[in-house]
């Protein structure tokens, strides 16, 4: 017997033959006569023949099957992403920020970045200074291109007044370029890592001295002289010495073989694409061999051969140490800071020339024609060939495929294929015969389309494709079966048959939720990812009567809007917040909201309630607060997190005691960590809340976070009263207002006793840090708890009161 699966829909002739075999298969014992002239056998056939309709009808392009009526190119409503949205993503490896750097920044030629470990001096209880190594850290080194002027990059760089900086900021354009490019890579850094310094790499400029013989056929031949020779010496040897990466285009990137994950890993660029490929290979040139520099020179038209080369510097960077010349070799000493540039003057260049005061680097180039040298007469070069041309109106999208609209719901009963002697097809509708006959005619049109709504169905299954995996929202429960309504046109008499259409026909509205239920797991799947189980809520907090009654539609229009996010919750997933800017939510947070269901994470970015009032305690000194009792609010609009980064605690110079964080190893008191800063985070949540007194629901808030955090970053999680989260936040705004003004790349001794003061007072609060748990007491021999939940150790405090529930005031006693 044929094996379904492997027949094809379009071949009518092993669609009949399977069919046959299985009726011979299961009726062999009832029915033997499969001749062609067997009534049974004519209606396979035409089955077959609607078959073969619907198998072309879903082998059309996917752009068509998408496409929807007086459409041209294919919609999903939501659940397909454009490219450029969902393959790019903050900048995660050095490449990447490279990458960025290049398509952020206009003048800038090359960027290099490499990992640093922040030496600082540790100050402890006994005064014994320790070096730590904070690891983390960043310094970037830029490379300008040469006679790039504020002027025609301003509209580029500007940013905004709220303490950033401007192409007005410096008089000198490097110090521009050294805050603006820390400014921008402020804006997208990482989880648990910072950038240091940025530095403009300073040229050390090189020159030749050659003798080239032309070709004087050559010359002729292409109208070349001897300004264009030069020009395409400088052009040829700049570029190889410091070389410049292009700008391209989608469509000049689509056309080099690259893919569209290729083409957008890392962030939307803003001045033109670069290849990746190219970046990798984009290093700076340390070391320069005479033979790399004659073959290029060989390979320019109208050089015939080359008598004489050797490379030219200046003698102070030879004293200094910067070059060194070994034989046919330049080596470049000191490649953190500095850089090798071909010098732009040729010949007679001199100090009569403007330059006087110091040494002039020029290239030597003498021409030999029919063996008589000279030298070519004085010219400037053009500078500038190599620099990256910025392109004007970026197009950042993929060119949009178009579609063409099929009609694909348009369905043909098979009943008209069948013989007229059936009476099935539209002429035989009028026919008036005996009552008998009437009746036989409608019941074999009742038995037949049984067959025809099942097609039918599929095609308007197959019609609905943009609403079946519909991300829109709704108040209605979306229906997941189709259904289409049988018409006169379709089949004649079908209202003697089918009198109404009753609701519910395809599903009821409980299968429809739970089937869009299982079609959104299937579309976060494709992610690899999940969100939330309203079910496994409910049950952690104690809600066992309501596991099967929870909104299961809210649960679905959560994920739906979850889904519809996704380019920004995945694209920022490990991004820290830009600490220069107004305190909002980073990526991690936002992803972590978004994942418990909260629908507006942004919202949530102070959790601590509102003081009521507050008064100092005259024998302590400790400030007494009276807050907004918050507790029973909605989960919505009072629940939140705060994921606080160690690094960011690390001063500009040394620790101070006050400033020194104290972590305990492993939860033991005894040992403190010896490096609490690098690569780890504290996370703060509001354990007063009333939910979060609940234990279940703590471990799997906690559950979620840590499957969220990255895998290589240390993770606390701490549930914090209100008093505590008050002057966290409290601190954390001030320390904001001093990173705000950071005047890198010109630290000053002022800003940076503001940066430690700020500092203190936030690690005085880090060193507060407690979780707060259910109140439990001790009943004679049975500890116990609210609503008699049965104690849990790590998850509660034996106590007879309460602190922290102290610190609220009722709306009754307001």
């Amino acid at each position: 017997m044929l094996e379904y699966e492997n027949i094809s829909p379009l071949d009518y002739d092993k669609l009949k033959q399977y069919g046959l075999e299985y009726i011979q298969q299961i009726g062999h014992k009832l029915w033997t006569d499969h001749n062609v002239h067997d009534p049974g056998v004519t209606f396979l056939e035409a089955l077959c023949f609607s078959l073969t309709d619907l198998g072309f009808r879903t082998s059309f392009a996917m752009v068509d099957l998408l496409t929807s009526k007086g459409e041209l190119h294919p919609k999903l409503n939501g659940s397909l992403f454009p490219a450029a949205h969902i393959l790019s993503s903050n900048p995660t490896t050095i490449t990447d920020y490279r990458k960025f750097i290049l398509e952020h920044v206009p003048g800038v030629r090359n960027v290099w970045m490499k990992r640093v470990e922040k030496k600082i001096d540790k100050a402890t209880p006994t005064n014994i200074k320790e070096e730590l190594r904070v690891k983390g850290f960043y310094d970037t080194t830029i490379e300008l291109e040469e006679n790039v002027f504020l002027h025609e990059i301003q509209r580029y760089i500007r940013r905004n007044n709220a303490g950033q900086y401007t192409a007005e900021y410096a008089e000198k354009y490097t110090d521009v370029f050294r805050a603006y490019v820390k400014n921008m890579l402020q804006k997208h850094r990482n989880l648990c890592e910072d950038f240091v310094n940025v530095e403009v790499s300073n040229p050390v400029k090189i020159g030749i001295c050659v003798e080239i013989e032309l070709d004087d056929a050559i010359l002729s031949q292409k109208d070349l002289d001897e300004k264009q020779i030069l020009q395409h010496i400088y052009d040829a040897v700049d570029q190889y010495i410091s070389p410049s990466i292009s700008y391209y285009t989608i469509t000049e990137l689509l056309q080099k073989g690259k893919t569209p994950e290729e083409i957008y890993q890392g962030c939307l660029p803003r001045l033109g694409f670069v290849d990746y490929s190219e970046l990798e290979h984009f290093e700076k040139k340390i070391r320069l061999n005479e033979s790399d520099i004659i073959a290029i020179i060989l390979k320019i038209d109208g050089v015939k051969s080359i008598h004489h080369f050797h490379f030219k510097v200046k003698t102070e960077d030879l004293e200094k140490g910067l070059v060194t010349v070994f034989g046919s070799q330049l080596i470049l000493n000191e490649p953190n800071i500095h850089h090798l540039s071909f010098t732009s003057l040729f010949n007679n260049h001199r100090k009569e020339d403007g330059h006087s005061g110091s040494e002039v680097l020029t290239n030597e180039v003498v021409f030999l024609k029919n063996w008589f040298p000279f030298y070519p007469k004085k010219t400037e070069i053009v500078v500038g060939n190599n620099h990256r041309k910025i392109i004007d109106n970026l197009e950042l999208q993929l060119p949009i495929p178009s579609g063409r609209y099929r009609n694909l719901d348009r369905y043909f009963s098979f009943q008209q294929y069948l013989p007229h002697c059936y009476k099935m097809d539209k002429d035989s509708c009028d026919e008036e015969e005996d009552g008998k006959k009437d009746g036989q005619k409608l019941q074999l049109k009742g038995y037949l389309t049984f067959f025809d709504q099942l097609l039918a169905d599929y095609l308007a299954q197959l019609n609905s494709l943009q609403d079946y995996f519909s991300l829109d929202e709704s108040k209605n429960i979306d229906p997941t079966y189709f259904y289409k309504q049988l018409t006169e046109e379709e089949i004649c008499n079908i209202n003697k048959i089918i009198s109404d259409y009753q609701e519910g026909y395809a599903e009821t509205k409980e299968q429809a939720l739970h089937r869009r239920d299982k079609l959104v797991n299937h579309l976060l799947a494709r992610f690899n990812d999940t969100f939330a189980n309203y079910a496994a809520l409910s049950f952690a907090l104690g809600e066992k009567d309501k596991v099967d009654k929870f909104d299961l539609k809210e649960n679905i229009e959560d994920k739906k809007r979850y889904l519809k996010r996704y380019p920004e919750i995945s694209g920022n997933r490990a991004k820290a917040h830009d600490y220069t800017e107004e305190w909002s939510l980073s990526g991690i947070e936002d992803r972590i909201l978004t994942r418990l269901g909260i629908n507006n994470p942004q919202k949530q970015v102070r959790l601590a309630p509102s003081v009521i009032s507050s008064y100092k305690r005259k024998t302590s000194g400790i400030i007494v607060r009276k807050f907004v009792d918050n507790r029973n609010e909605t989960f919505e609009n009072t629940f939140g997190l705060h994921v606080m980064e160690h690094i960011l605690l690390v001063p500009h110079d040394g620790l101070t005691e006050a400033a020194t964080l104290r972590l305990s190893e492993d939860g033991e008191k005894e040992k403190i960590l010896h490096d609490p800063y690098s690569f780890r985070v504290t996370v703060v949540l509001p354990g007063w809340l009333s939910i979060c007194q609940n234990y279940y629901f703590r471990q799997y808030v906690e559950s979620v976070i840590h499957e969220e955090i990255p895998a290589h970053i240390a993770s606390k999680i701490c549930w914090l009263s209100p008093n505590v989260m008050y002057d966290l936040e409290r601190a954390y705004v001030d320390y904001l207002k001093v990173m705000k003004v950071c005047p890198h790349p010109l630290y000053t001794r002022e800003w940076i006793q503001k940066q430690n003061g700020a500092i203190e007072r936030l690690v005085s609060v880090f060193n507060r840090f407690r979780n707060i748990y259910m109140p439990m007491k001790l009943d004679g021999d049975i500890f116990s708890g609210p609503d008699e939940h049965y104690v849990k150790l790590d998850y509660c405090n034996i106590s007879e009161d309460m602190d922290w529930e102290k610190q609220f005031e009722s709306k009754k006693h307001r």
